[in-house]
């Protein structure tokens, strides 16, 4: 196999993986947000009761897994986000000074 046919594939496997993830991470914390409240509000004042089978400790150990399976995206995403951030200033910068220093040699070439 060679790199061109390979790549696309585990893009697209990747992809769907994260999309589970955070699919079961919803998942969970909705069923613990309906299992504490007895249900939910679809409307103001149209309350639905009902109870979820398990327990607190259940619900909540499940979204903290899901949260914990996610975390690495979540901390690996910031860290992209600042890199981004640190790249884009500095990329700012630089076109700052070529421009002052083309801007005073163009006077220089003038005067």
């Amino acid at each position: 196999m060679t790199t061109n046919t390979w790549q696309p594939q585990l893009r697209d496997l990747m992809a769907g993986n994260g999309v589970l993830m955070i699919f079961a991470s919803l998942v969970g914390g909705l069923g613990l947000w309906m299992y504490v409240l007895g249900g939910f509000e679809l409307l103001p004042g149209v309350f639905i009761e009902f109870q979820l089978p398990g327990s607190e400790r259940g619900w909540t150990a499940a979204d903290i897994f899901s949260f914990l399976a996610l975390f690495p995206a979540y901390v690996f995403g910031v860290l992209n986000m600042i890199a981004l951030v640190a790249i884009g200033r500095q990329a700012i910068l630089e076109a700052k000074a070529r421009r002052a220093g083309q801007a005073s040699a163009a006077e220089m070439q003038a005067a």
